[in-house]
Parts: structure tokens; C-alpha cells; sequence
């Protein structure tokens, strides 16, 4: 009889731990969760690249993926406008708004509880005019992760256009991000590097950390503006490695140097959303964070 118990419980011991492992990978896989983020007009070109970037990210992405579609022009409309285009809205958008504002002013009042960011171990904010469709998501997340930074980006790529070769020239007027733009140029990244530590990431592809993106949203002083977005991808790297105490301030971001977004030639955001008078303001309030001259500390593959 003793014996008998004995199994007993043993078996409960077995079959509980069993339930608890479980229920700890669920827990871990639930972690994972990827919301992906895209400020968009109802441009043609830009619904069908939306729409061919989020089944390529949910046939490859290993956890789970939600979709929030920022409407900029406030046409959400014309995204529904034909019977099958409002059907795969209702499948494949979680969720939505419609308001005027630059990139990370409709995030920052899209995402405007914790609760709405706690539930995902990446946000990633990606421009309209990107195609991530040759990125090899499941090495990327990995990749990611390993760098152990709380913003990621992975690198820019452009178009190779037959009979044009590449200029040389850089381009100062920063309004859009052109092949040759030094900040563009900068995100190329090298291919000898599995990833780099960087010191400067562009706001045209950046995935946060939810606690580091939700401190950004609420703590970073006079970093977001309305009217413009200049001058937060120049104090944020810095930002996020202090708020998180890391000893070495280049490891808040990284480049993902082997993972390519190509970058489409629409130049469809209004130039009303860059402003010179909110770049000086983020500076300003954030001079201990700003970044004067761009570096990054190249990561090789073993």
C-alpha cells in the first residue's frame, strides 16, 4: 500500500511538473508577440507594399503578429472601399487610427495606455514605403535578441535602377531618406558585421523593446512633436541606455547589418512633418543624449 502511494505521488509530481513546464514555455512563447506598426496614406502603391509586407512577416514570424494601421491623411475609407479590401482589413488589422500628426505622435496617442504595449516583446515601426519581403524574419528576431539592445533596425537598401550609377554625393536636405543622404548612408550597414552597436538609428524602420518604447513615449522630454519627428532617432539610443542602466552607452541600439529593408522610392509623407524648429527643441531638453557625430562597434560572426 505504502508502494502504491508512493507512485502516486510520484506521478502527480511528474505530470506537475510537466503542466508547469508548459505552461512556463507558454508563457515564454506568449512573450514574443510582435506588433507591427505602419503610418499610412491610401496611395495605391502603398496599400498593396502594406498589404504584401504583413503576410510575408506572418508566414515567417515564429509567435504571434498584430497589426495597427496609422492613417495619416485620415482616409481610412479607401482601404474598405471594395468588398474583398474590407474583409482583409477585418482579418489582418488589429487595430487603427485616424489622425493627422507625424510618425511618433500618432504612435505615442495610439499607444497611449501600458497595457496596450505590455503584451509584446517588439514593436516594429516601419515606414510605408519599405519592403521587407527579402528579410529572413525568424533570423532577424534572432539576431535581435542577441544583440541585447532595446532598439534594433535592420539595414537600409535601395533600388538598383539599370543605366544609374550610384552617386557619391551626399544629400543634406533631409526631408525624405535618398541614396546618398549621410543618415541613409549611415544605416547601409556592413557586411562583414553580424550586427553593429550603434549610437544613431533612423526612424524609418526602428523595433523598440515595449518598456523601452512606452519610456520614449513618456519619458523622453520634448522628444515627440506633432508637427515632426527630427531629432528623436538623435537622442534615443542614448536615452534608452541610461533609463535601463546599461555601462556602456552604445548598446541601447544596434543595426542589424545583415537584413535588408529595401527603401521604396514613394516620398509620400508631407513635408509639413519635418521641422528645424523641433529638432532644436530635442536638443535642447535633451543634450546629454544627443548624438554629435555618428559610431558604431561592428559585432563579427564567430
Amino acid at each position: 500500500m505504502a508502494y502504491f502511494i508512493f507512485l502516486l505521488l510520484n506521478l502527480h509530481y511528474c505530470t506537475g511538473l510537466k503542466i508547469d513546464n508548459a505552461i512556463s514555455s507558454l508563457q515564454e512563447d506568449l512573450k514574443e508577440n510582435l506588433l507591427f506598426v505602419v503610418p499610412v496614406g491610401s496611395f495605391e502603391r502603398t496599400v498593396n507594399v502594406t498589404k504584401t509586407n504583413i503576410a510575408h512577416l506572418r508566414a515567417r514570424y515564429p509567435g504571434r503578429v498584430d497589426v495597427v494601421l496609422l492613417h495619416y491623411d485620415s482616409k481610412q475609407i479607401l482601404w474598405k472601399e471594395k468588398t474583398a479590401d474590407a474583409l482583409w482589413y477585418i482579418a489582418n488589422v488589429q487595430g487603427s487610427l485616424e489622425s493627422t500628426g507625424g510618425k511618433f505622435s500618432l504612435i505615442q496617442k495610439y499607444l497611449n495606455e501600458k497595457t496596450k504595449i505590455e503584451q509584446y516583446a517588439w514593436i516594429w515601426a516601419v515606414d510605408e514605403d519599405f519592403d521587407i519581403t527579402g528579410i529572413n524574419i525568424s533570423l532577424m528576431m534572432k539576431t535581435a535578441k542577441e544583440t541585447g539592445s532595446k532598439i534594433t533596425a535592420p539595414a537600409v537598401s535601395f533600388p538598383h535602377h539599370k543605366g544609374k550609377k550610384k552617386s557619391s554625393r551626399l544629400i543634406t536636405k533631409r526631408h525624405e531618406c535618398r541614396q546618398g543622404d549621410s543618415m541613409c548612408e549611415f544605416q547601409t550597414g556592413n557586411p562583414n558585421c553580424k550586427y553593429s552597436h550603434v549610437n544613431f538609428l533612423e526612424v524609418m524602420m526602428p523595433m523598440f523593446r515595449a518598456e523601452a518604447l512606452w519610456k520614449i513615449l513618456t519619458e523622453c522630454d520634448h522628444c515627440i512633436h506633432e508637427d515632426s519627428l527630427w531629432g528623436l532617432d538623435l537622442v534615443w539610443c542614448k536615452f534608452v541606455a541610461a533609463k535601463f542602466e546599461m555601462k556602456d552607452d552604445m548598446k541601447g541600439c544596434a543595426l542589424l547589418d545583415q537584413h535588408q529593408g529595401l527603401k521604396l522610392d514613394f516620398h509620400t509623407l508631407p513635408s509639413v512633418y519635418h521641422s528645424t524648429t523641433a529638432l532644436k527643441d530635442v536638443k535642447s531638453k535633451n543634450s546629454k543624449y544627443w548624438t554629435r557625430q555618428r559610431r558604431s562597434k561592428c559585432v563579427t560572426f564567430e
